[in-house]
């Protein structure tokens, strides 16, 4: 049996391309394997919709915490209520999360049935970025005066109901007046 001698050569290059010729006595083999690169960005947790979440008692908290720029997922991702880990099987109960992993992985916290008890500061804390942090404020019935819209009638989706009213009727008027005219030539 015949012993080919191989020689190898390996150049690295800037930008993560890494080249591997392999040189025989027929041919000439060469190898390029892109290495993905994330520039100078570091892995970064960020929930969605802060720094203030307001809800109101009895509805659902929904926290999504984001990762990105990680070349690979996290292996753990925590969330903290109060600097405490919360737990998904307390008394309290309607506590979940779903995690989805990939470029971007995304973490949704689920907390059902929200109580005034459930106000306060909560964190997403993945293995590979820092921790982000969001404060949630349950309201019951009231509305916070950052909220307010400065009127004291109609909230803004009653007053767009009436102003699409009156615009239909004003509508109906016009095409009851060209009836008439074209009736009466």
């Amino acid at each position: 049996m015949e012993n080919k001698q191989q020689d190898k050569f390996v150049k690295i290059t800037r930008g993560g391309q890494w080249f591997n010729d392999e040189v025989d006595q027929d041919d000439i083999y060469q190898l390029m394997v892109q290495d993905r690169q994330y520039g100078h960005q570091v892995p970064t947790a960020s929930i969605l919709g802060g720094p203030d979440l307001h809800v109101d008692k009895g509805s659902t908290i929904n926290l999504t915490c984001t990762i990105k720029y990680s070349p690979k997922p996290p292996a753990f991702i925590f969330w903290y209520h109060h600097d405490e880990v919360i737990s998904y099987d307390s008394n309290r109960g309607g506590v979940s999360v779903i995690t989805e992993k990939g470029e971007v992985t995304t973490s949704y916290l689920l907390i059902q049935h929200a109580e005034l008890s459930d106000s306060g500061k909560y964190s997403c804390s993945p293995s590979n970025a820092d921790v982000a942090s969001v404060r949630v404020h349950v309201l019951n019935g009231e509305r916070p005066a950052a909220m307010q819209t400065g009127s004291a009638g109609l909230s803004n989706s009653s007053y767009n109901i009436l102003v699409l009213l009156f615009l239909v009727f004003l509508y109906s008027i016009v095409l009851e007046n060209v009836a008439c005219s074209v009736d009466s030539r």
